[in-house]
């Protein structure tokens, strides 16, 4: 089931970028006229089915492997840190193109060619040795901490509202507002602290980082 889901859903991915109705690409490209990713299009959420798909199709084999102590630990490693690779691999990606790209020292062939994909192997090898370190250094920080939440249902549908706007605020107007004080987004920043005071969403006192 899983393969006829992915199969199906790579069909008409393929079908819409052929005949133009979405981009090739999945991920915003500057100077690209349209993007799958802003707004996020039909074409990107049948990308995510094809991948769902496989990786459903994929579980018997994936549990045998992961059954393996020494695999398992490498992959919940990973799995733990994997908002700090996702928040940080662009500073390596920065880090290179300053190092690398600029000065001219890294090769550029022909798209779509071997070589090009032998480079692209090479890039992420070497964005990981710039990574890793980072996410080592970082990952440590950004546990959350143990909170207390409040049990009160008025007080979690109010700070549920508050936070969901602040969110919304930000996504739409972003972390630079001219027109208010500062340039910050004070709006977003009062949503997201009422949110956070009626949920109670506090450290608990002396509780462990989880």
């Amino acid at each position: 089931r899983g393969l006829a889901v992915a199969g199906t859903a790579g069909i008409a991915l393929a079908t819409s970028v052929a005949t133009g109705l979405y981009p090739l690409s999945m991920v915003g490209v500057a100077g690209a006229e349209r993007s799958n990713s802003w707004p996020p299009t039909v074409g990107l959420a049948l990308l995510g089915i094809v991948q769902v798909g496989l990786l459903v199709a994929a579980r018997p084999t994936l549990d045998r492997w992961l059954a393996r102590p020494a695999t398992y630990r490498v992959v919940a490693l990973l799995g733990a840190r994997a908002m700090s690779i996702y928040l940080w691999h662009a500073l390596a990606v920065a880090v290179l193109t300053i190092v690398l790209v600029l000065p001219g020292w890294w090769p550029s062939p022909v798209i779509g060619t071997v070589a090009w994909w032998a480079v692209r192997a090479a890039w992420v090898g070497v964005a990981l040795v710039v990574t890793v370190p980072v996410v080592a250094v970082v990952g440590r920080w950004e546990r959350p901490l143990a909170v207390d939440l409040t049990a009160s249902t008025g007080r979690a549908v109010v700070g549920a509202a508050a936070l969901s706007a602040g969110w919304a605020s930000l996504a739409i107007a972003g972390f630079h507002v001219p027109s208010l004080p500062g340039g910050l987004p004070w709006v977003a920043l009062l949503s997201l602290a009422v949110g956070s005071w009626a949920l109670g969403a506090v450290p608990s006192a002396g509780a462990p980082r989880t």
